[in-house]
């Protein structure tokens, strides 16, 4: 799913009401640049739950094998997905850094 739009003008937003202004450099697993009403530039780096998950699973294989004693690691233990909330499917694109230029 990397450098995929977050968001594209014209898609609906969770409360209803179409987006209709957006960043063009705003990809997911990319870093984009922002500035703010003050003019300070920040960086951004957008990731989606699987993205997140495979990282999480990858750390705990890591962390759980050892030479001596192999254990599988549960497939549930991750899920990919989130589940659905009152305001819609939680397709789980999440803020994941945040830095300010200098």
């Amino acid at each position: 799913m990397s450098g995929k739009p977050a968001a594209r003008q014209g898609d609906m937003t969770q409360y209803g009401g179409p987006i209709v202004q957006g960043s063009a450099g705003v990809r997911i697993g990319a870093p984009t640049g922002v500035t703010d009403g003050a003019g300070r530039e920040f960086r951004l780096v957008l990731t989606t739950q699987a993205q997140r998950a495979e990282e999480a699973r990858k750390q705990h294989t890591a962390s759980l094998f050892s030479p001596d004693t192999p254990r599988p690691l549960s497939a549930s233990a991750f899920p990919d997905t989130l589940p659905g909330t009152e305001y819609g499917p939680d397709r789980g694109i999440r803020l994941s850094a945040v830095w300010l230029m200098h």
